[in-house]
């Protein structure tokens, strides 16, 4: 299983692990069988709560009473988490590279602006001029 790295490009990342992955929207489930066996499930498409989907449909099982492969109490939130980053994860992704792209441009006006008051001569030209280019320091670093 791949893991997202801590690499500047982790949005691009993210955004080709989710559009690798089942087709949402992602639906978390709970159901029990007639031996009171309970699984909490992960699946696309509509089933009724309480009924066990198709195994088509089926896209993570988050907790197995039996056999016993996990322990949590969280089972019924880790598994509404996993449902729901199915479409979070994409629209994470798109706010992240809209920022990314509305800071490039205000640093880029920024610049514009410093070069600008480069050439001023007086004393709060300069006291801009340092604003400024702290202003552009805090823009470009991640």
């Amino acid at each position: 299983m791949e893991v997202l790295s801590s690499t500047p490009d982790w949005v691009a990342e993210a955004r080709r692990t989710a559009e690798a992955a089942d087709p949402g929207p992602w639906h978390a489930g709970r159901a029990d069988d007639d031996h009171c066996a309970i699984a909490f499930y992960v699946a696309r498409g509509a089933f009724k709560r309480g009924r066990w989907p198709s195994p088509e449909q089926v896209v993570a099982v988050t907790f197995l009473q039996y056999p016993c492969l996990a322990v949590s109490d969280l089972e019924e939130s880790n598994t509404a988490f996993i449902a729901a980053s199915r479409d979070l994860v994409p629209r994470l992704c798109a706010e992240v590279e809209r920022l990314r792209e509305q800071r490039a441009r205000a640093a880029h006006t920024i610049r514009r602006v410093s070069s600008s008051l480069e050439s001023a001569p007086n004393a709060i030209a300069r006291e801009l001029l340092d604003a400024v280019r702290s202003l552009i320091n805090e823009l470009d670093s991640d």
